[in-house]
């Protein structure tokens, strides 16, 4: 819960105590996926620094977005970086057929696109 309101200090506090940062909610939320999303970015390396799983996947709605690909589609440049360097697959598809890459190859920002298309990640 402390990713998803965004207090970095909880969350250091929380991690240093035992807490666990690949944990998922009833909707298999993570923090890391949270923090991914809500451009939380202090947060989100704090948490892929402890451990936090850059893929571990969404399961809401059988869907399986990536952390990777919610920052993409929210144009969170900083995040999209955080998690390449914590070695996120920028190739992995979801249940749709879409990828970080392929939302990469859409978007019209240029940064987030030439990140994303220089992602070396095999296919």
């Amino acid at each position: 819960m402390a990713s998803f309101l965004g207090d970095h200090e909880l969350v250091k506090t929380l991690l240093s105590s035992g807490a666990l940062p690949n944990i998922q909610n009833y909707e298999g939320n993570s923090p890391v996926f949270a923090s991914a999303n809500f451009s939380n970015n202090k947060i989100l390396k704090l948490l892929l620094d402890n451990g936090g799983d850059p893929n571990l996947l969404l399961t809401q709605e059988y869907v399986y977005n990536s952390p990777l690909m919610i920052a993409a589609i929210n144009e969170n440049i900083e995040g999209v970086r955080l998690l390449l360097e914590a070695g996120a697959d920028c190739n992995y598809r979801n249940q749709l057929g879409n990828s970080a890459r392929k939302i990469g190859e859409a978007s019209l920002n240029l940064e987030l696109k030439a990140l994303l298309m220089a992602c070396d990640n095999p296919t």
